[in-house]
């Protein structure tokens, strides 16, 4: 009876949410009356509500609202029945009113059905006409409504103040909701939903701004989202910053369509000084299929210059990805119409798993030399002098040493107009192979040969060097230029241990080409130069199969030494030298010994006396052996110097390593078959990082040789007499280059006793990162002076000073900067200034070239979407240029 009469009263109070909630909570404190009303409650249930040979009661419910079932009059229909399971749950309390077959929940609710999943402070279910309705509480202390509905219907999600819904009609109602559609947020002050998730808006917005109070946004009077297609609304006003902007839309849409679609793409406009008033990137878009699709664009300057451009992206998932460009322009400057140029980039990557342990990707970019010069407005184009391309295609054989690869290479110089193209390159190589090798777990003893390694690769090569590109390039003479050979190689190697510390490493090298021709060289004195003058070099390619074919032995001898100094100062425990020598030897034959017949004679001049040596495989892709006996040794000598030095963030032992030369090499040889000069130049070179953020790097070369005059020219040339003989000095230095290189970013403060500015700015908030670069060339030149003493000065010194860094100024404002010195031209190198301003859902690009033959400026404010980033304002200096 009692259990009854708390249900009877909650019936009557049901109005009164305290009294319900008060008197759900009193019924949870008794354990037993708890089982007992959740079994009766169940039982109910069972009979009205989820008995499946029952129906629910029939509730009236007035002809306009269009969300409420309408009742079915068969006694036994199922029609209105709830077909799946609801699960709800409350962090407050649930209340059930059986009468009515009504559920509400209280604080935090969420109530999921199906594919339907809503969540709000309070919730109100009724089981009898299948209607769901959601709003949020009012909080006297915030002053505003909390626990607002979500509502996710599969991937839609709406927020707002209130809605209901209608589970069998899958129809709905809400006010004030906020739902994304693809990058864009659409407000509706009231919306309907449709069972086939069109939505009607009747005063609402569009916007891509992710504030609840938009930035910007277009006021729609009435609208209609058809999903996964596009918005379609009526007289509509652009609202910027709560400001409404005098443009009226009679009507218009917004794309949402999930994929490619068509479409034009809207072209900017600006003035050109040499061009003229011009019309750029505008075209149309097509999207073909799910695989690819094409870009065609133009720009158009009404002084007659113009360029079109198509592009196209393509992608097969798992299988490859890629994209192509093709543009051709004519320039027209000072009523002359210059010579068409076009240019082809494409990029393609395959994927690996698609391929059977194969590897293909290409790379290419080619195209007239004066293209990007002429049409690119990008910093990068505009000063590279040398494009390159590579296609190439590789091939792994799984449980083989073997590997197989095919490229195609490309190397443009834009300076010169000058070409080099390797097409193809085909390679086939064996990885290294230990024929003696000790078999593991055979107890055998490992000697020298077991260690043998032999390696193999065959490498064929059709190759154009340094062709002009012009009209003629694309002739049927410009591949008669090619040259082709193919060219073997076979490495052995082995490694031993001299004295348990020294490692020697013994080799034998052969290599052999094969080429299908060879060039002549004759003196006819019957060949034209002038009018009037006869007679030079004839160079003529006879056609026959050639093998050339070289080999080299060598050994070399390598080990470590370590020096260590222990000091007793407090701060720097000890100073460790490691000395890294090497010693190698290596023997070459002469392969221009006339027995080997790779090298002839041929006269240079009208004097009979003035021959020559040339080689008949000089200009072969592979080139000719060398020329002279090698029975040489090398050496190098390389240090490393370490410190061990005191360091409070090491506290488990309170030292810490820092490097105070990282390298610092010594290099030479001396060739004892040579007949002259047989000492070589002495290269030192050396690098180290001072204060962990200061690189230096040095590079200098010293002849030992001394310089004499030449008794024709006057000139100074090399001796065979050595430096120290004639003045006393070891080596005369033939050039210095330094390089400096340091980077700081100042990173946040990271103590929090530091006051901080109000507003947006604070005390280095951000990082800051700076680099700076120095660069100094000193070759010399050497003279006789008026003692008649050798000298020098610093001939044509190179040295340039680079500075870039970026920094912000507060969270939104970010700026880079590249610049630099030119001490040789004495000027400012080439310098750029970009800022970018983020206002959160627009942005502010600001570019200037404030010096030099790119000196420009522009101005950019644009909505960040890709969706609306034809809503942008653009300004320019006349012509990018001033």
């Amino acid at each position: 009876m009692y259990l009854i009469f708390l249900i009877t009263f909650a019936e009557e109070k049901k109005k009164h949410n305290l009294i319900t909630k008060v008197t759900y909570k009193l019924v949870n404190h008794y354990k037993y009356c708890k089982y007992f009303f959740t079994l009766c409650l169940w039982l109910c249930l069972q009979q009205s509500v989820f008995a499946q040979n029952d129906t629910l009661p029939t509730v009236s419910t007035p002809e306009a609202d269009t969300i409420a079932a309408t009742t079915s009059d068969a006694p036994h229909s199922t029609s209105k029945a709830i077909d799946a399971r609801v699960d709800y749950t409350a962090a407050d309390s649930i209340v059930f009113e059986v009468n009515s077959k009504q559920v509400t929940t209280f604080g935090e609710s969420n109530i999921k059905y199906q594919d339907i999943d809503l969540s709000a402070e309070v919730i109100e279910l009724g089981l009898s006409n299948n209607v769901l309705s959601a709003f949020g509480v009012f909080d006297s202390l915030t002053n505003q409504y909390e626990g607002l509905p979500v509502f996710k219907d599969g991937s839609d999600v709406f927020d707002s103040d209130s809605m209901r819904y209608n589970f069998r009609s899958k129809q709905g109602l809400a006010f004030g909701v906020v739902t994304q559609q693809n990058e864009g947020f659409l407000h509706g002050g009231r919306i309907k939903i449709h069972e086939d998730r069109e939505i009607h808006i009747h005063r609402g917005k569009y916007t891509t701004c992710d504030e609840r109070c938009p930035h910007f946004y277009v006021e729609i009077s009435k609208g209609k989202v058809i999903p996964n297609d596009k918005i379609l609304f009526g007289p509509a006003w652009i609202v910027i910053d709560e400001i409404t902007l005098p443009v009226v839309l009679p009507f218009g849409y917004f794309p949402i369509t999930q994929g490619r679609t068509n479409g034009i793409i809207v072209p900017s406009f600006g003035d050109d000084r040499d061009k003229g008033f011009f019309f750029r990137e505008g075209g149309f878009y097509f999207g073909i299929g799910d695989y690819f699709d094409i870009r065609l664009t133009g720009d158009y300057y009404t002084l007659g210059s113009w360029r079109t451009t198509l592009r196209s992206n393509y992608v097969v998932r798992y299988k490859f990805t890629g994209s192509l460009e093709f543009e051709y322009a004519s320039l027209k400057l000072d009523e002359i119409r210059q010579s068409p140029t076009f240019n082809i980039r494409w990029n393609h990557q395959q994927d690996p798993k698609s391929m059977n342990h194969g590897t293909f990707s290409a790379s290419v970019n080619f195209g007239a030399a004066a293209h990007a010069q002429q049409n690119s407005y990008e910093t990068y184009d505009m000063l590279n002098s040398n494009i390159t391309s590579s296609v190439a295609y590789s091939k792994e054989f799984v449980g083989t040493p073997f590997r197989f690869s095919a490229t195609i290479d490309h190397s443009q110089n834009n300076l010169d107009s000058t070409i080099s193209l390797t097409m193809p390159r085909l390679r086939f190589s064996m990885g290294a192979q230990q024929p003696f090798k000790v078999r593991s777990g055979s107890g055998r003893k490992e000697r020298f040969y077991n260690r043998i390694s032999i390696q193999y690769s065959a490498d064929l090569q059709n190759r154009l060097l340094n062709a002009k590109m012009d009209s003629s390039f694309f002739k049927r003479d410009t591949w008669r230029d090619f040259r082709n050979g193919i060219q073997h190689q076979i490495p052995i190697s082995t490694n031993f241990r001299l004295f348990r510390h020294i490692t020697v490493t013994p080799s034998v090298n052969y290599t052999e080409r094969w080429y299908l021709s060879k060039e002549i060289r004759e003196w006819d004195a019957n060949k034209p130069l002038t009018d009037t003058t006869f007679g030079g070099v004839v160079t003529r390619d006879i056609s026959g199969f050639s093998r050339v074919f070289n080999y080299s032995a060598g050994a070399s001898a390598t080990t470590k030494l370590y020096g260590m100094y222990r000091f007793k100062n407090q701060y720097v425990q000890a100073v460790r030298h490691v000395i890294t020598p090497t010693l190698s030897y290596s023997f070459t034959p002469d392969f221009g010994a006339q027995k080997y017949g790779y090298f002839g004679t041929y006269q240079a001049s009208a004097n009979a006396d003035d021959v020559r040596q040339y080689s008949y495989y000089g200009n072969e892709v592979f080139g000719a052996p060398s020329v002279g006996r090698q029975n040489a040794v090398s050496f190098s000598i390389n240090n490393n110097v370490e410190a061990k030095v005191k360091s409070k963030a090491d506290t488990v032992t309170g030292y810490k390593k820092i490097k105070l030369i990282e390298s610092l090499s010594i290099s030479g040889s001396y060739n004892f078959a040579a007949d002259s000069l047989k000492m070589s130049v002495i290269s030192i070179s050396g690098y180290t990082t001072l204060l962990q953020r200061i690189s230096v790097r040095y590079a200098a070369s010293f002849d030992p040789y001394a310089l004499v005059k030449s008794g024709i020219t006057k000139d100074l040339q090399r001796s065979n007499t050595f430096m120290l003989d004639k003045y006393g000095t070891l080596w005369r230095k033939t050039d210095d280059n330094w390089n400096f290189g340091a980077s700081y970013s100042f990173n946040p403060i990271k103590n929090d006793e530091v006051p901080k500015r109000t507003g947006v700015y604070s005390y280095f908030d951000m990082p800051w990162n700076v680099s700076l670069s120095y660069n100094l060339s000193i070759p010399r030149k050497y003279y006789y002076n008026e003692f008649n003493q050798l000298d020098s000065v610093k001939n044509t010194v190179v040295q340039t000073l680079g500075v870039s860094g970026n920094f912000s100024l507060s969270k939104q404002w970010k700026i880079n900067f590249s610049t630099g010195w030119d001490f040789q031209q004495k000027g400012i190198s080439y310098t750029t200034v970009n800022l970018n301003r983020d206002l959160h859902c627009w942005e502010m690009l600001f570019t200037w070239v404030p010096m030099g033959v790119n000196k420009r400026w522009e101005f950019t404010l644009r909505v960040k979407a890709d969706m609306l980033k034809d809503v942008k304002h653009t300004m320019r200096s006349a012509n990018m240029y001033f």
